[in-house]
């Protein structure tokens, strides 16, 4: 699923907490909301707090349908209530998908093992340094305007 794509789809089903939502269609959102929430806080903070309020509703959708897409309840989320040990076990539960799709038994059997590819330890640990990463920044913007006021 391409950016674009990603992003109509994620907003189209914003009320849409049953199914299933790709690694790619879940992450580009993420990355979408990430970059345009660091840019309108960089601009006005008024209109950062707006845009955080209206995508809050299609984030927790499309956080529930990927962890579907995982063989795992979207009351998962609240997870993220525990500071940090929730956010690193949501990230392992958003990573790959289980293969689901009308076939014939058989027809799964030899599909999966071209379904199955693994990410490997040196992109999971990459990954991990980036939402840390991601995490600070976010982090450093909401401390810098609150030491602003």
């Amino acid at each position: 699923m391409t950016f674009a794509e990603s992003i109509k789809t994620c907003f189209a089903k914003y009320t849409d907490f049953t199914g299933r939502a790709s690694r790619s269609e879940y992450w580009w959102f993420f990355l979408f909301n990430l970059l345009l929430m660091i840019g309108l806080s960089l601009l006005n903070e008024n209109i950062a707090t707006v845009y955080v309020l209206a995508t809050t509703l299609p984030g927790l959708a499309v956080n529930a349908r990927r962890l579907h897409d995982t063989n795992r309840s979207g009351w998962w989320q609240l997870i993220l209530l525990i500071p940090i040990v929730g956010l690193v076990i949501l990230f392992f539960f958003a990573q790959e998908g289980k293969v689901v799709e009308e076939q014939t038994v058989e027809q799964n059997q030899e599909a999966a093992p071209e379904a199955k590819k693994k990410v490997g330890w040196t992109g999971t640990i990459l990954w991990m340094l980036g939402m840390l990463l991601a995490f600070n920044v976010v982090a450093g913007i909401i401390v810098y305007f609150l030491m602003k006021k």
